[in-house]
């Protein structure tokens, strides 16, 4: 892969690219179209990736429109969607779990981010803490102790690998690139996560990064790391317990337990809540309402079918 990504932004400062002036869009378009092939030439590429992520949800982390242009070759990612990221409820939980029983003297806590890479898809699955020291002009990792935990969760589970590492902190300091520089050395991918367990922003916000360099050989060089989309996945085990947790949360931090009964009532809740949408689709459609879709329907009484499986099996 070439970690090297250029952005090219306007200088008037706005968020969206729908807030640009007509002149301002195309002036950024034309400069992107200026710097593109001289990009290509100086680092051999065959191909570019030109994006803007237009919007916080999109994975804008700068509220200043900003357009990426990255040289590609072929190989460089095992897929062209490899830049997205998925995490699982239980990695994150993790994360939050080693922030809670860090030290009193530490402000934050790293750790190793183990999962899966199938087709392009990386998947973070599990994580643990790694012991680390950090002062102003140094950092230090202990690495033994992240090799020996790596070998037992690979023994419970072989298929996973290390992906990349997280901290728990939105601040990311001049001590994340020697850090990251230690897990690229175990994936030259390796992405980078932050969890702000400080809800600096009123919530529990969670980033996915990969490293960019900034700059042209044998010019003075950079690094940044540039933000990518990421979503939180879940097997339906985690599914229920997050939905739990969602739902059935009270002021006292009191989870109610169901009883069997309890679970076989709130799933044919659920399922008489699908059957209602679906003889609602029905009816709108026979009456002339809306117009008929064979997919549609068949998408409808698929995926209620194969919930209700679901539950049944829960209970």
């Amino acid at each position: 892969m070439l970690f090297t990504d250029i952005l090219v932004s306007p200088k008037r400062v706005v968020c969206r690219v729908a807030e640009l002036t007509p002149q301002e869009a195309a002036d950024l378009m034309v400069c992107a179209h200026k710097i593109a092939p001289m990009l290509q030439k100086a680092y051999d590429s065959s191909s570019l990736t030109i994006a803007i992520q237009d919007g916080k949800d999109a994975g804008q982390s700068v509220a200043h429109v900003h357009m990426h242009v990255m040289p590609r070759k072929a190989g460089d990612f095992s897929n062209n969607d490899d830049v997205y990221h998925k995490i699982h409820p239980v990695a994150l939980f993790a994360m939050v779990d080693c922030h809670e029983r860090r030290p009193e003297s530490a402000k934050r806590v790293i750790g190793t981010l183990m999962g899966v890479k199938d087709k392009g898809v990386v998947e973070v699955r599990a994580a643990y803490t790694v012991p680390h020291n950090e002062t102003e002009d140094e950092v230090a990792i202990d690495m033994m102790f992240d090799k020996d935990m790596m070998k037992l969760h690979q023994r419970v589970n072989p298929s996973e690998v290390v992906l990349g590492w997280f901290l728990t902190s939105a601040d990311i300091t001049l001590h994340a690139v020697l850090i990251h520089d230690y897990y690229s050395r175990l994936d030259p991918n390796a992405i980078f996560v932050t969890i702000d367990t400080g809800l600096t922003s009123g919530r529990l916000e969670v980033k996915a990064h990969i490293k960019s360099r900034l700059g042209l050989p044998g010019k003075t060089e950079g690094i940044i790391f540039t933000p990518v989309p990421s979503e939180t996945v879940c097997f339906e085990p985690e599914r229920v317990g997050v939905t739990q947790l969602i739902k059935y949360t009270s002021p006292e931090g009191k989870i109610p337990v169901l009883s069997r009964f309890g679970q076989i009532e709130r799933a044919a809740e659920a399922l008489d809540d699908m059957l209602a949408k679906v003889l609602d689709y029905i009816e709108s459609v026979t009456s002339g309402k809306t117009e008929g879709d064979s997919a549609v329907g068949r998408f409808a009484i698929g995926d209620a079918v194969k919930d209700t499986s679901s539950r049944a099996s829960q209970v």
